[in-house]
């Protein structure tokens, strides 16, 4: 089913819900074709038609259910009988989103048609101040000398030996010395 088909029926049932009967008939027919939509994503989840029934008193625990559980999106169940109706069929594609077996590729868009070719005999013009190829005075850039990869030539001296690090300590260290006595003051008399 269209996505466009809904969004309109919304749209119109906003548009229109100043009308008594003709707003609020638009706004059932988009809640029919929401439940349509339902079932045939149920259907696509290998979830029984029952199901619609959950979602027409409990959408969002329909919702919930079809989020968390295990069951995966089946590309190959065949597209519902209204899907061959202009008015109804959905022929958008969309990124990310599996494409229904009755989407096609509006003419125009998508691949190039069987036997287009591009253009030939055009080439690419050079860069300002170098030649073009085939040019007079051009040369081929030559091929590589020695192809694949050549390892690099031993060192001729070895390094040298890593060094020990020095020998841990065998007697602590001594005692810190002692601070300083403070100055005497001479303007306070002895105790």
């Amino acid at each position: 089913m269209s996505p466009w088909l809904i969004l309109y029926a919304f749209g119109a049932t906003v548009l229109l819900s100043w009308v008594p009967v003709i707003g609020q008939l638009i706004g059932l027919a988009a809640y029919v074709l929401m439940i349509l939509a339902a079932y045939r994503v149920g259907q696509k989840l290998q979830k029984e038609g029952a199901w619609v029934v959950l979602y027409i008193f409990l959408s969002i625990v329909w919702l919930g259910i079809n989020a968390f559980d295990k069951s995966r999106w089946n590309t190959q169940i065949p597209p519902a009988p209204w899907a061959g109706n202009a008015f109804f069929a959905d022929r958008t594609t969309w990124d990310g989103v599996p494409t229904q077996p009755s989407a096609a590729v509006a003419p125009g868009y998508g691949a190039a048609p069987q036997g287009y070719a591009p253009p030939q005999g055009y080439q690419q013009p050079a860069a300002p101040g170098y030649p073009q190829t085939g040019a007079p005075g051009y040369q081929q850039p030559a091929a590589p000398a020695a192809p694949g990869y050549q390892p690099p030539a031993a060192p001729a001296t070895p390094p040298a030996p890593v060094t020990p690090p020095p020998a841990a300590p065998t007697q602590p260290p001594t005692a810190p010395p002692a601070p300083p006595a403070p100055p005497v003051n001479p303007t306070q008399p002895p105790a």
